[in-house]
């Protein structure tokens, strides 16, 4: 199992535009917990072991958080991909595919509009703070609806960044 921070690495080194470049701390948070969400839903198994929270501008990784606001060298280090099996490479490469070319912003309206968020900040005010955990099944239970399983390789489907997609439940 890796680290909330190695994802973040992958990230970092996926998303940089040059070696000058740290891109948005928003923007890596929300892929790892991306990355966390969908290796989860495609293999039932976590990517790493640590509580994701639902912030107010969404899922925070309190480790990956500090780590993003330490980082203040010009130049990002290699990362080790034998640190990752090739089912979790094929996730992160997934995620990068579809959400990749968000921007920040788009990526924290789209979180702060998914169940497990909303579940997550029930009773909670939309500008206050929070610390309550997004939970596994939550998330198994709202991005199933938006991946193919049925290929070789699972995928997730484009409407999951939709940001008017609609679930709709039916009973058995």
């Amino acid at each position: 199992m890796v680290t909330a921070i190695e994802v973040a690495n992958y990230f970092l080194w996926n998303n940089r535009e040059s070696q000058k470049f740290i891109p948005d701390k928003f923007k890596i948070q929300i892929l790892v917990y991306y990355a966390q969400a969908w290796n989860i839903t495609f293999w039932n198994k976590s990517l790493f072991d640590e509580v994701i929270e639902a912030g107010v501008n969404g899922p925070i990784i309190p480790s990956v958080w500090n780590y993003l606001n330490q980082i203040n060298s010009k130049y990002l280090e290699d990362i080790d991909i034998a640190n990752f099996t090739k089912s979790e490479l094929y996730v992160l490469e997934e995620v990068e595919r579809v959400y990749g070319n968000l921007n920040p912003e788009q990526l924290i309206n789209l979180t702060l509009s998914e169940v497990p968020i909303e579940c997550a900040r029930i009773d909670i005010k939309a500008k206050e703070s929070s610390q309550e955990p997004i939970l596994f099944n939550e998330m198994v239970d709202f991005y199933k609806n938006f991946c193919d399983k049925k290929s070789k390789n699972p995928k997730i489907l484009n409407i999951a960044i939709d940001p008017n997609k609609e679930i709709f439940v039916t009973a058995e």
